[in-house]
């Protein structure tokens, strides 16, 4: 699998260097300025171990500043934003307004089936009424993007 993913990358490299020098005529069949291919190269011996015994490398971010999923986000949202019509076109009960930025985790209450609890990506988390729509407190818990949550 491995050796079949890497022969790959390196083919779709190789058709990429091969055609930049050219004219678009002389590439031969279709367009190969126009077409672009996501590619990902890694290299395997940054996450296999080198014996049984070694503990398993993995890749980290220590920066809290830093949101690792802020591409995903973006591209979420633009998708988002493309399919309003749909949203619109649903029944809509209400909405829950308070976070600054987007909600990343909902989490319910244990007991109460009327309160819930939500992360945004602001750091904030909230704790509302949902019969009432209202929100009962408000922590700023931390400087980046709230993660997890349990109950």
């Amino acid at each position: 699998m491995v050796r079949r993913y890497l022969s790959t990358t390196l083919y779709l490299k190789r058709i990429r260097l091969s055609s930049a020098g050219k004219r678009r005529d002389e590439v031969g069949r279709g367009n190969c300025d126009s077409m672009r291919v996501k590619v990902l190269s890694r290299n395997p011996s940054d996450y296999q171990r080198e014996t049984k015994n070694d503990i398993y490398k993995a890749p980290r971010n220590f920066k809290l500043s830093e949101d690792p999923f802020q591409v995903q986000v973006e591209y979420t949202r633009a998708l988002n934003a493309a399919k309003l019509n749909r949203v619109f076109a649903k029944p809509f009960i209400s909405s829950l307004d308070g976070h600054n930025d987007g909600v990343s985790v909902l989490c319910k209450h244990p007991y109460r089936l009327s309160t819930i609890f939500s992360g945004g990506r602001d750091g904030q988390v909230r704790i509302w009424n949902l019969p009432l729509h209202k929100c009962l407190a408000k922590i700023q818990a931390h400087i980046g993007p709230v993660n997890g949550k349990t109950s």
